[in-house]
């Protein structure tokens, strides 16, 4: 399966084709990693929510007395919305991996949902509580989006203004 993808020219500089193939090879495992990531901590948000939160505020009181608890909830929406969001996430970590030099509107997509949940994740630290998990949370998804605007730029340098079909 192919999906059609236009991307840009970013300079006239384009790759050997060695090492085309090693930066999508490369590429590939990165996302392939990532989608295991996403597929066992959706797992983990869905079967054992409190335990996460439990652990994390256990961890948070060893590394230091400034860091607050966050409460157990009860309800199970918010389960639900977290193992959505991480089954999402593993489908185009997924689609990135098996399909690398069409994936640049797959990497946007998971860019926008990383760097949305590490910004929100460091709000709630600075404005609800100083809760380790907001933290964890801001470096993790932080750190995914910074991956991903790597390999936008990666892509942009090795598969320049051609169509896939």
């Amino acid at each position: 399966m192919k999906i059609p993808i236009q991307i840009e020219y970013l300079d006239d500089k384009l790759m050997e084709p060695q090492e085309k193939k090693a930066s999508m090879i490369w590429l590939a495992r990165i996302f392939w990693l990532l989608s295991i990531v996403f597929a066992v901590t959706g797992g983990i948000f869905l079967l054992f929510p409190n335990q996460l939160i439990r652990i994390f505020n256990e961890i948070s009181h060893s590394l230091s007395s400034s860091f607050e608890d966050l409460p157990l909830f009860s309800s199970h929406l918010w389960n639900l919305f977290s193992f959505a969001y991480m089954v999402l996430v593993t489908a185009l970590a997924i689609l990135i991996a098996r399909f690398p030099k069409e994936a640049c509107a797959y990497l946007w997509l998971l860019f926008l949902g990383k760097i949305s949940t590490a910004l929100i994740g460091l709000f709630l630290f600075f404005w609800e509580k100083h809760a380790l998990l907001y933290l964890a949370t801001f470096f993790a998804d932080g750190a995914i989006a910074a991956i991903c605007l790597g390999a936008i730029y990666l892509l942009k340098r090795t598969v320049p203004n051609e169509t896939e079909g």
